[in-house]
């Protein structure tokens, strides 16, 4: 072993970016410990072999997915490269960003993995975006053509996907509403779905804000601002008796006149 090796295994892999003669086997060492170290990796001065280069790049993946982004591909097999990034992909699911030809395997580990993932896939299969809001289904806000069977699965998987649904169709709003009422105001048509399930309405109004009311068990609970399930006579109480409370004649708080003409719905 030449005296520099000798050094090199006295000092920190960290070291790598400012050793003055870099070698093969200090940057294997350095990659096996830390694989994004091979951003460091002075490729134009070590004069690799083609199988070196593969081996370098594998066996920093392989510590660490997002270090493909640093990898020397130009020259290699399409075998090798497709192995390189899939190895990365495994390894850390987010690499699937750094894949320029992505394969549907690569895809579908990346998002069974991480459903958000879907925002890096270029070539958005059904299959794949399946698969995506089935692990998170809140990643529907990435895919590119929704389908109404997608948005049912992500509504499924987290009932806040409903947000990013285009296409509202009945049996998604059913689904979501089923899960929590309180996403009624997520819900365009919202008039539809009243009366089904027992919701009231009321739209924010200037200083006003929304209003939900929901009938369980035979009484009427109302979410207001980070008031959640309140019953009408706490919210008179609030109208009246808090941050200034209400006074139409003094003109103190006189947005809330909208409340009270809305809980005249419920006398």
């Amino acid at each position: 072993m030449r005296k520099i090796e000798l050094d090199w295994t006295k000092k920190d892999v960290w070291d790598l970016k400012f050793e003055k003669t870099q070698t093969y086997e200090m940057c294997i060492d350095a990659v096996r410990q830390y694989g994004c170290l091979l951003e460091h990796v002075r490729w134009s001065e070590l004069n690799l072999t083609k199988e070196q280069i593969y081996n370098l790049c594998l066996i920093a993946v392989k510590q660490n997915g997002k270090a493909l982004k640093y990898a020397k591909l130009d020259g290699l097999s399409k075998e090798q490269i497709d192995k390189i990034c899939l190895e990365a992909v495994k390894q850390n699911s987010s690499a699937i960003q750094f894949v320029e030809n992505q394969t549907e395997e690569m895809c579908l580990i990346a998002v069974k993995n991480w459903g958000w993932n879907l925002y890096y896939v270029k070539n958005q299969l059904d299959k794949i975006c399946l698969e995506a809001v089935r692990q998170n289904g809140i990643s529907l806000q990435y895919m590119n053509k929704q389908t109404p069977k997608i948005c049912l699965e992500a509504v499924k998987q987290n009932v806040c996907a409903i947000r990013f649904v285009k296409e509202q169709t009945p049996e998604i709003c059913i689904e979501a509403l089923k899960q929590d009422k309180h996403l009624i105001k997520d819900i365009k048509n919202k008039e539809e779905y009243e009366d089904m399930f027992n919701i009231k309405y009321l739209e924010a109004q200037g200083k006003a804000r929304e209003v939900i009311a929901i009938r369980e068990d035979g009484r009427w609970l109302f979410t207001v601002g980070c008031q959640r399930d309140i019953d009408k006579e706490t919210f008179i109480d609030r109208i009246y008796n808090t941050d200034g409370g209400f006074d139409l004649e003094k003109r103190i708080n006189v947005h809330r006149q909208v409340y009270l003409d809305f809980l005249k719905e419920f006398e």
